[in-house]
């Protein structure tokens, strides 16, 4: 029998996430000999259609940021409202996203608006889009994070998330959340010119943000989070399916033991 090899890849915000969540449904989507992994199945259909409302985004924060000239006073994000909308339907279609009637114009109709809200940002301004950056935690373990979109107002550092929801999170829980705020620690030692940053979830739809100052105390317990949370999956011999109203859209349900007791996958360490 074989033991259960190392990570294949560096940790991230979603893949910690994800075992907290259930640690069986991270096994099987992590651990493992490359040969063995187990396929990625079909997200759910909400978590598609923000991957292509984040195409979407993407497209237009990237011709901002690389615009030759500086943009009119007063001119919106819509601008770039046709490559923005091509770039979604490119993402929807590549998804195999339902191209009924309403459903892709609506996702088109949330972008719009949403675009129609935003200023255009001068590029010097945009610090990235869709960042990807590869660090080391505190603890040393790699770690591995994506940024919607990063931009600089003065001296302040200012990190967006997309979201395609229309609930914001409350002030308190952003300033609990690890994501942004893990986000803030390693943005922040990229850009030393910043005397603070703001963390922020936009909202697609609602066309509005929450957005507050991180303040160190708060980047440091994200962090120190995200370590204790890698040591308990290092220790972790066992993955144990942890069942809840989330196991109905989870990509393993045919693998685990907990919904199929005929699972050639109920012992983890057999990889």
């Amino acid at each position: 029998m074989t033991e259960t090899t190392t990570e294949l890849r560096p940790y991230s915000v979603s893949s910690i996430d994800r075992y907290l969540r259930c640690p069986r449904q991270w096994a099987l989507r992590y651990r493992g000999d490359p040969e063995d992994q187990q396929p990625r199945k079909e997200a759910p259909e909400h978590l598609r259609k923000g991957t292509a409302l984040h195409a979407g985004m993407e497209t237009a924060f990237r011709l901002a940021m690389e615009a030759t000239s500086p943009p009119t006073p007063g001119v919106k994000m819509d601008v770039y409202r046709e490559q923005a909308v091509e770039a979604l339907r490119a993402s929807w279609i590549e998804q195999g996203l339902p191209r009924t009637f309403g459903t892709l114009d609506d996702a088109i109709g949330v972008l719009t608006r949403a675009l129609e809200a935003l200023p255009v940002l001068p590029p010097e301004a945009i610090l990235g889009v869709e960042i990807e950056m590869r660090e080391d935690t505190p603890a040393g373990h790699p770690f591995v994070l994506y940024i919607d979109v990063a931009f600089r107002t003065g001296d302040t550092l200012r990190i967006w998330d997309w979201k395609n929801s229309r609930k914001l999170k409350t002030p308190a829980a952003l300033a609990a959340d690890v994501q942004t705020n893990t986000y803030a620690h390693f943005l922040l030692a990229k850009h030393p010119w910043a005397t603070r940053v703001l963390i922020g979830n936009y909202s697609l739809p609602l066309r509005n943000k929450v957005e507050l100052v991180s303040e160190p105390s708060w980047r440091e317990a994200a962090t120190s989070r995200v370590d204790a949370v890698i040591g308990w999956i290092e220790a972790d011999e066992v993955f144990a399916p942890r069942v809840s109203d989330a196991c109905g859209e989870c990509y393993f349900k045919p693998e685990c033991p907990a919904w199929n007791p005929n699972s050639p996958y109920g012992e983890i360490r057999s990889f």
